[in-house]
């Protein structure tokens, strides 16, 4: 139930997405992930997982915290900053790994280079040895209904040529898909 919940609180946006998904999966050899704002989490409403023997995994409708995610911090990075502190102070912000910044004021300042940036990185917050980058999709009013990421190993990946390359490829497939969807 709560799967198909999921899927039907994403308004539409995992099927015009999925071969954009497909398409980034393909040219980054990579896990590609879609996932909405539910709260103080992200919920995952569409992936292709990597071809890869070690990847993490997940489903669909899976649940993470909002506050310690790129995908997150993508979406957090687009909505009012007021809106995006509440999120952050009702969410339990417990470390995952000794590299999980749970620092409130530090977890903004991700947040803000995101902004800036057009995309989001972080490393080995949930899983230590991972990358992910992740940008928004907006929807017609430009409000940020979705976000794309792009996960890797970081035994496979140089940590800022990852950062680069993906985080590209992640704004230009978020913008497809924005654009597809009335953007």
């Amino acid at each position: 139930l709560a799967l198909g919940l999921s899927y039907l609180r994403a308004g539409g946006v995992a099927e015009p997405a999925a071969p954009f998904l497909r398409e980034a999966a393909r040219e980054s050899d990579e896990t590609v992930n879609l996932a909405q704002l539910d709260g103080t989490d992200i919920v995952y409403i569409g992936r292709i997982p990597s071809r890869h023997i070690i990847s993490a995994d997940l489903l669909v409708g899976t649940r993470y915290p909002a506050w310690c995610t790129a995908m997150g911090h993508a979406m957090l990075a687009h909505i009012d900053e007021e809106q995006a502190r509440d999120i952050l102070a009702r969410s339990n912000r417990i470390p995952y790994t000794a590299h999980t910044v749970t620092a409130l004021e530090q977890i903004l300042a991700l947040i803000r280079e995101a902004r800036q940036a057009g995309f989001s990185f972080v490393a080995d917050q949930i899983y230590l040895g991972d990358f992910t980058v992740a940008a928004p999709i907006f929807g017609p009013s430009h409000e940020p209904i979705a976000a794309l990421g792009i996960t890797g190993l970081a035994s496979r990946h140089e940590r800022n040529e990852f950062k680069a390359r993906m985080g590209r490829l992640v704004m230009d497939t978020a913008g497809a898909i924005s654009a597809t969807l009335g953007r």
